[in-house]
């Protein structure tokens, strides 16, 4: 018998909003890549040293080395190995289009991949560290993956669309190269292919060589959350506040002492923390080998390389000297809020400053703590600001502007900034108040100030990778407090420590990682006092009401997994950033790199003594 499906329950094709937001950033990559082709298709600034290595490689010269070229040939190998197979010669074009396929197709993917990781917590109260669902078998994973890479995740599209992303995408510089490395290292330690993650995280160092910060921050994510899995599972066994049910959210933070950034209140309860941590890991050897152990042959490879060269930096290391910059840290932090603003300030940009200032000088004791950070970043300033020869040497870039009419007018203007610096730190300490933990924040900002810190030159592109990282962060689930725990059709208000009012604490839902979650916390909730039936984690966690047309939590889990269309229809209901806050980013980075793009093609100007046009960019 032929069991016949009835008309409104068949699956049909439509243009969703995710569809049209792929087709306009497909569109726009696409048209500013052949614009700059047409309008520059030679070498420009950077690229007269990186087109022509490669171009020797594509010649079968592997033994020749341009001095002046300060990052491996990562890169480069990667570029002309194809080309040469196929005979094709390596004109710029052809090399830049190795970045467009990287900005176009792998990056979204990728960042795809994390936000549906991220978007489930290991615990609501203790951990933004996200909890995957197993590898299943491989036709599940193999959906999953196609559709992450056909039709990747709105927050995914935007991020990609980042100023920076889209306009290296159309030259043949390292940036993009060297942020895709880092995001396929992250995304495959996530999924426990821990050899893979080391071998892709190598190329990346042989892309940038600070790149090994960020694997290193890969594999202290990968073992922090490995540790926690086991401290969280000896606590369920041993602990009576855990055996009275599956799960007890609001005391899992207690026990690693990974608390939300909000629910932070003195040195001693992170130290405690770690007290456990370290213990369950040294409990627990053979795990921690297991995770680490892939990455040792990475790390190995490249002390081997730094004994070797003597340093750090390739080419050029008399320019390049490690020192100690420490406004670096203010200037990413004046960046990363100006750029990501939109998603800053969301959803409510007057609640967003309100709650920023009231964290700030809320009080006697954060007011006087601010003013201490205050006292840092002037001394900071005063002490360390390190002016590059190649900094005001160059009106080609942004960078050379801003010092000049904004830093350096006068002598007082720099220390004059310091309070705006302070802004953007309450602003983001605000936004990830309940996206990012304790231990997590340390993690990032440890990582950040290795990379930036000993980094004479201020480059907007040594910032793309920490500011991706921190964006995506504010896609995470976010971590509820014994405060704000949702009920079953009930409403939860996120707070942060302030006590302001923020966005509604919801989570995006994965089909496998709702399922999977749901496991783990077992099959019933609290719901004021008594237990309710087995609901979905969609409805149970982020106190979702029964819809309207009667069906139950789970079997529209399983329609939205058999019908892509449905799951984007529910994913801003779901997901933490609203649609029209994405749709304002997008719009937001697209002004920026519509204005970046459009002086780089349009507004030329010539150099006494240069041949060529010179142009701005970033």
């Amino acid at each position: 018998m032929v069991r016949t499906v009835p008309e409104n329950q068949r699956w049909r094709p439509q243009l969703t909003r995710r569809d049209l937001l792929h087709a306009l950033f497909l569109g726009g990559n696409a048209l500013g890549f052949v614009l700059v082709q047409l309008e520059v298709p030679d070498a420009y600034l950077d690229e007269i040293f990186h087109i022509p290595q490669t171009q020797r490689y594509c010649a079968g010269d592997w033994t020749h080395w341009d001095p002046a070229i300060t990052t491996p040939p990562g890169l480069y190998i990667l570029s002309a190995l194809p080309l040469r197979a196929l005979g094709i010669h390596c004109s710029p074009p052809l090399l830049r289009l190795t970045n467009l396929l990287f900005t176009t197709l792998l990056i979204p993917f990728l960042l795809s991949t994390l936000i549906a990781s991220l978007s489930v917590s290991i615990a609501s109260d203790a951990s933004s560290i996200p909890v995957f669902s197993p590898r299943g078998d491989i036709r599940t994973r193999s959906l999953r993956t196609w559709d992450h890479f056909l039709r990747p995740s709105m927050p995914a599209l935007v991020i990609a669309s980042f100023p920076l992303i889209t306009f290296f995408g159309n030259l043949y510089y390292t940036d993009v190269a060297s942020l895709a490395g880092v995001l396929g290292a992250w995304a495959l330690a996530m999924e426990g292919y821990h050899s893979w993650a080391s071998l892709i995280g190598a190329w990346s160092i042989t892309v940038r060589q600070t790149n090994v910060v960020w694997l290193a921050f890969v594999v202290g994510l990968s073992l922090l959350r490995e540790v926690q899995s086991e401290l969280l599972k000896s606590a369920t066994k041993h602990d009576d506040r855990y055996s009275a049910r599956p799960r007890d959210e609001a005391l899992d933070g207690e026990v690693t002492g990974d608390v939300p950034l909000a629910e932070v209140r003195s040195v001693g309860q992170v130290l405690r923390g770690l007290s456990n941590l370290l213990r369950t890991a040294m409990m627990n050897p053979g795990k921690v080998a297991r995770t680490a152990g892939p990455y040792i042959p990475t790390f190995a490879g490249f002390l081997a390389f730094l004994k070797w060269n003597g340093g750090i930096v390739l080419g050029h290391k008399e320019l390049h000297q490690p020192v100690l910059h420490f406004p670096q840290l203010l200037y990413f932090l004046a960046f990363s809020t100006a750029l990501c603003f939109p998603a800053v300030v969301a959803p409510d940009p007057l609640c967003a400053i309100r709650g920023a200032l009231r964290l700030g000088v809320g009080s006697v004791r954060r007011a006087v703590a601010s003013g201490v950070v205050a006292g840092l970043m002037l001394l900071a300033v005063h002490k360390a600001t390190i002016i590059h020869p190649f900094l005001l040497a160059d009106n080609r870039h942004y960078a050379f502007y801003l010092f000049r009419r904004v830093i350096r007018p006068y002598p007082i203007a720099k220390y004059l900034l310091c309070p705006g610096y302070l802004l953007a730190a309450w602003l983001w300490l605000w936004r990830l108040g309940r996206r990012a933990t304790i231990l997590w924040s340390v993690a990032f900002l440890g990582c950040t100030a290795a990379v930036l810190i000993p980094t004479p030159l201020v480059e907007p592109r040594y910032f793309l990778i920490p500011l991706i990282i921190l964006r995506l962060q504010l896609e995470a689930a976010p971590c509820m407090s014994r405060k704000a725990i949702p009920t079953a059709g009930g409403s939860d208000v996120d707070t942060d420590a302030t006590g302001v009012r923020g966005v509604r604490s919801v989570r995006a839902v994965d089909p496998d990682t709702a399922i999977t979650a749901r496991l783990r916390r077992g099959a019933t909730f609290k719901n004021n006092g008594s237990a309710s039936t087995p609901t979905s984690v969609a409805s149970a966690d982020a106190g979702l009401s029964k819809p309207k047309n009667g069906k139950s939590p789970s079997a529209q889990e399983g329609a939205s997994a058999m019908n892509p269309a449905d799951t984007d229809k529910g994913e801003a209901r779901e997901r933490g950033t609203p649609d029209q806050v994405l749709w304002i980013e997008w719009a937001w980075y697209g002004a920026i790199h519509s204005a970046t793009l459009g002086l780089f093609l349009v507004r030329k100007f010539r150099w006494e003594g240069w041949e060529g046009w010179m142009r701005f960019m970033w």
